[in-house]
């Protein structure tokens, strides 16, 4: 067996395990023949000894209720009501919509210099009208969904108001 695995007996041994006659006999047989693990075991016995000695000490009397009562008091925070919740959804949905249409919708305005037809100007007002009105005139298919989800959501907060009790 190698010194580790020794001096780990030895620990287990020192911390008030039995161990096996076998484990002892070759702890005995090993520390008989290595002066370090001689040293290391007389250090765990010494500080395992140590321990057991040392005398417990109980806290004061009064010490938890100090301790809790140094402590900060918890907030009560207040729970979102449904109209709340239903508030912040349509007005995440909302933006979320409105981003997601600007973005596709009015990406030729905003980057009209890669879209412009040849021979017309970025600065080019009319043009950029012309592309304005294009985009808000045109609801495709991909956006029905998240208005119906805003509609729904907008039905559902209104109805909320209709029968909150406070």
């Amino acid at each position: 067996m190698t010194c580790e695995m020794m001096r780990e007996m030895a620990r287990r041994r020192a911390a008030g395990e039995a161990l096996s006659a076998a484990q002892a006999a070759a702890l005995d047989a090993h520390l008989a023949e290595c002066a370090a693990c001689r040293a290391e075991v007389r250090f765990e016995e010494t500080l395992a000894l140590a321990i057991r000695e040392t005398p417990t000490v109980a806290p004061p009397r009064a010490f938890a209720e100090r301790v809790l009562a140094a402590l900060p008091k918890p907030v009560d925070l207040p729970e979102p009501s449904f109209r709340e919740f239903w508030a912040w959804v349509v007005g995440g949905f909302g933006l979320a919509a409105g981003a997601a249409w600007a973005v596709w919708h009015l990406r030729k305005v905003w980057l009209g210099w890669l879209f412009r037809p040849e021979g017309a100007s970025a600065f080019d007002i009319t043009y950029v009208f012309s592309q304005l009105q294009q985009a808000i005139t045109t609801v495709n298919l991909p956006l029905m969904p998240i208005l119906l989800t805003a509609i729904i959501g907008i039905v559902a907060w209104g109805a909320t108001a209709l029968f909150e009790v406070e």
